[in-house]
């Protein structure tokens, strides 16, 4: 069981709790029959004006203004305030007044032990909110400015003896056991700027604290407790990791954590909200009053629990400002920083990770090693700094020297936060030239000769030389590809490459066929296919493959001879004579050639040879009878003497025109 020692003034204090957790919760809007023709201004410097006024202006009816994501909420101690700032406020539309009673810091008066924070000097238990850092980047604890004054001694408490594992079963009696010491508050703000009392609509109205750890011993993490670990006295067995700073909107889930109540969980009510949260509320009115600007949540708090941690997901909201036994006030912990001046809180920063090449593998001098890290974030522990883009990933080089390498990665960010460490180790060798592969042709295949290409791959600059049925020389090239075209010998064939690059020798080899390619019909070119001709050819003309015997066949329908074959040139040409006189009619020509004992396929064409004719003249008689002049007479032509082919020509001539004459007289 817990102990059950309590002081008077702790009975006392429960006795306001108690108080004011019976209050009811009174939410009263405006009447339907009332006259409502203005709406309150919800954000910006109207928001604050308003809010300012209504605190100032009508302090005896308002205790504090806020925003629930659709109308302002304004706060009221009793019934009888409740029903005067419903009449006050009756002209606006979006007013709801909510009878919250007075709002006590919550802390006790006695010097009580427990797992959260003692202030000796106040003998006052709060709650510690987030591990933070000073401006310097010293170690502190963040929590609430009304839980101490600069100087005052903090010390922890034993959490078996708090009152959070015990709640809600047992109400807190405050009974505590310490825990070992802390250091001393070195920063506070309740309120506005050095002890004011703070204003609506004033920003720099808050309530935050800051605690030295003077007590080396002491490991901070960025985390909140659960409290599930409570029994073993190490809270920071269980709990939420902290990895942002965040703002909260009316409807958000969060947790809050403390001493006295533990971890309880609630929605936000309302936000940008200007309360008087008070240290007395036991006199009318309250005393030692502050305005702080935060947001109200459902979540359960009570004394002992000030200066706790709110949490949205992973991100710090605030911490415990106040409460009513009902509802928690929280102070906007983005806001409170900001009047802090350069006091931040401790993050949980996600270590980097190496995705390749893995711890501990072997590389070459300047060797990529990439993984990933928080986005935006630095990583260290290459030599230099690196940047993590913005998609999480980063990337390294390898350094040149021989040699295994050790490292030690870390994120780290803007400010103090730091990532767990992570250990990684490489070891860079010179790497040996690349080997020479061949890859083409492959090993046992078949290619078409006689010309080979030899391809493959090898060290950039290095020398390849061919050996063997291909020869060649060339230069591997810096994309590290290399290619060799030489003639082999028909069958079976073995290339040898030679690489070689400074004194670096190494060799690969390849075995396959060489075959011929399917042997194309050689080409008829004369007689030409279809061709008429008045004389017999003396010859049958072509192209084909060098080297290759033409056979030629030539006929004329039922009958038909095989030439003699002939060889074709290293032009490609071919010729096969054809010694007999052609007769008039069709002929056919079939050529086919043979090359190492593969023949092609025949190939045809025709042509014809036909009778010559002579023209025959057709004379015409003139009107007289005559017949045209030729040029000289008949005499005149045969006594030209004229010889050979064209006096018999002429002499024919003359004998036929001598036929036509006379028969012209003898009609």
């Amino acid at each position: 069981m817990k102990k059950s020692f309590r002081r008077a003034g702790q009975v006392a204090a429960v006795g306001v709790a108690a108080a004011l957790a019976g209050g009811g919760l009174i939410v009263t809007p405006a009447f339907a029959s009332d006259v409502q023709t203005e709406t309150a201004p919800v954000l910006g410097d109207q928001y604050d004006a308003f809010a300012t006024s209504l605190l100032t202006e009508h302090a005896d009816v308002v205790n504090g203004v806020g925003f629930n994501g659709s109308d302002i909420v304004v706060s009221v101690t009793d019934d009888e305030k409740a029903a005067a700032a419903k009449e006050l406020l009756a002209e606006y539309s979006n007013i709801v007044i909510k009878n919250r009673g007075y709002v006590q810091a919550q802390t006790t008066d006695d010097v009580v032990g427990g797992a959260g924070l003692i202030n000796e000097n106040a003998s006052a238990v709060c709650s510690f909110g987030f591990s933070g850092w000073s401006p310097s980047g010293d170690p502190i604890i963040l929590s609430a400015g009304h839980c101490g004054e600069v100087g005052d001694v903090v010390t922890r408490s034993l959490p078996s003896d708090d009152d959070a594992p015990y709640f809600p079963g047992e109400e807190p009696t405050y009974t505590v056991t310490r825990f070992g010491d802390v250091g001393s508050f070195e920063f506070s703000q309740w309120g506005g700027p050095g002890g004011s009392a703070g204003s609506a609509g004033d920003l720099t109205s808050t309530d935050i604290s800051a605690i030295s750890v003077d007590n080396s011993a002491l490991n901070l993490l960025p985390k909140v407790t659960d409290w599930s670990s409570w029994e073993s006295e190490d809270l920071s067995t269980s709990g939420t990791a902290i990895t942002s700073v965040g703002t909260v909107a009316v409807g958000d889930s969060i947790f809050r954590s403390g001493r006295s109540t533990g971890k309880q969980e609630g929605s936000v009510t309302e936000i940008q909200s200007y309360v008087n949260v008070c240290e007395d509320v036991t006199t009318d009115p309250p005393t030692n009053c502050h305005v702080v600007y935060g947001f109200w949540t459902d979540a359960v708090s009570r004394g002992g629990d000030s200066g706790g941690s709110f949490v949205k997901g992973n991100a710090a909201v605030g911490v415990l400002s106040g409460g009513n036994g009902t509802e928690s006030f929280a102070t906007d912990l983005s806001n409170a920083l900001v009047q802090a001046d350069g006091y931040t809180v401790m993050l949980d920063l996600a270590e980097p990770a190496v995705t390749s090449p893995a711890s501990g593998s072997t590389v070459a001098p300047g060797a990529t090693i990439s993984g990933t890290g928080p986005a935006g974030l630095t990583l260290t522990g290459f030599g230099s700094d690196i940047v993590i883009g913005d998609d999480g990933n980063w990337t390294a080089t390898a350094p040149s020297e021989p040699g295994t390498h050790d490292f030690t990665l870390q994120v780290k960010d803007a400010g103090y936060n730091k990532s767990d460490t992570v250990p990684y180790s490489i070891k860079v060798e010179a790497a040996a030239i690349a080997s020479p592969v061949i890859t083409s042709p492959a090993e046992g295949s078949e290619v078409t000769g006689p010309q080979v290409t030899i391809s493959g791959t090898g060290a950039a600059g290095a020398t390849i030389e061919l050996t063997g049925d291909v020869t060649g020389t060339t230069t591997v090239a810096d994309g590290g590809t290399w290619s060799i075209i030489g003639d082999a010998e028909y069958g079976a064939a073995e290339v040898t490459a030679t690489q070689t690059l400074g004194a670096d020798v190494q060799t690969t080899n390849v075995s396959f066929t060489v075959v011929q390619a399917a042997l194309a019909a050689p080409v008829i070119t004369s007689p030409a296919n279809g061709a008429e001709l008045t004389t017999s050819p003396s010859a049958i003309t072509g192209t084909g493959v060098a080297g290759a015997e033409v056979e030629v066949s030539l006929g004329n329908g039922s009958s038909g001879d095989t030439l003699p074959p002939v060889t074709v040139d290293a032009e490609g040409n071919w010729a096969v004579e054809v010694s007999n006189q052609l007769a008039e009619g069709t002929y056919t020509i079939g050529a086919s050639q043979s090359l190492n004992g593969e023949t092609s396929a025949v190939v045809s064409s025709t042509f014809t040879i036909v009778a010559a004719t002579t023209p025959t003249p057709t004379p015409t008689d003139d009107p007289n009878g005559q017949l045209p002049g030729t040029g000289a007479d008949g005499g005149a032509l045969l006594g030209t003497g004229i010889v050979g082919g064209a006096l018999v020509l002429i002499a024919g001539s003359v004998l036929l025109i001598a036929r036509m004459r006379r028969n012209a007289a003898a009609e």
